[in-house]
């Protein structure tokens, strides 16, 4: 082995190193990319149910209390964990403020969903907050 070593030209090391260094270094960032793609993708599923939340608010007026855990176990799944959804709008009265059953948002009128949660990307735990504005049409 010793004298397989001692008849190679001394450039081969140091291609065969290039070489095994810039496979090292194109596998550091196909995993990086991929870990970038699937904090992507979370970020998608959570618009997506900000979307769906906005949708129910915009025909009713409000979010009862199955919307909001059948929305909160949808948000749980795509990797928020501790979701709060907030629905806020202006009642019939005129006044700014949570809606709901008993007092849902006004025809016409701004409605507000947020969702607030904390994410865990592989290398990132951070705060996420969406909040997405339309009119009522109830």
């Amino acid at each position: 082995m010793k004298k397989r070593l001692k008849q190679m030209d001394p450039g081969v090391i140091e291609n065969a190193l290039a070489v095994f260094l810039g496979i090292f270094v194109m596998s550091a960032l196909f995993f990086l990319m991929l870990s970038v793609i699937s904090g992507i993708q979370m970020k998608n599923r959570i618009d997506q149910t900000a979307r769906r939340a906005v949708l129910l608010m915009e025909t009713y007026g409000y979010l009862d209390e199955y919307s909001k855990s059948d929305l909160t176990v949808e948000l749980e799944e795509s990797g928020v964990t501790d979701p709060k959804i907030r629905t806020l709008g202006y009642d019939k009265e005129g006044n700014w403020g949570e809606v709901n059953k008993s007092a849902p948002a006004a025809y016409g009128e701004k409605i507000e969903v947020e969702i607030t949660g904390k994410v865990d990307i592989r290398f990132l735990k951070t705060q996420v907050r969406i909040l997405r504005t339309s009119t009522s049409k109830s």
